[in-house]
């Protein structure tokens, strides 16, 4: 296991720095460990429909996206 994220090449990690990483979406399997905060994006953009970056656009630029960058429902 290698101690950096293939996706972004940040430190496998969380987002709070912990060990925690998570299986990449971009790949039926789910077999490619990611850090937290790409898991994190990857969840976010596929629940709103972006979709995630492709290994092919592998290392991902920009900041990750959270959970705070989703629009929030009226009276929620």
């Amino acid at each position: 296991m290698t101690n950096m994220c293939p996706r972004c090449h940040g430190p496998l990690t969380g987002q709070d720095g912990n060990d925690e990483s998570g299986a990449s979406r971009a790949v039926p399997e789910r077999d490619i460990d990611v850090c937290g905060p790409c898991t994190t994006d990857e969840a976010v953009r596929q629940s709103v429909g972006l979709g995630v970056a492709l290994m092919a656009e592998w290392p991902a630029r920009g900041p990750h996206m959270t959970w705070d960058d989703v629009p929030k429902a009226p009276g929620s």
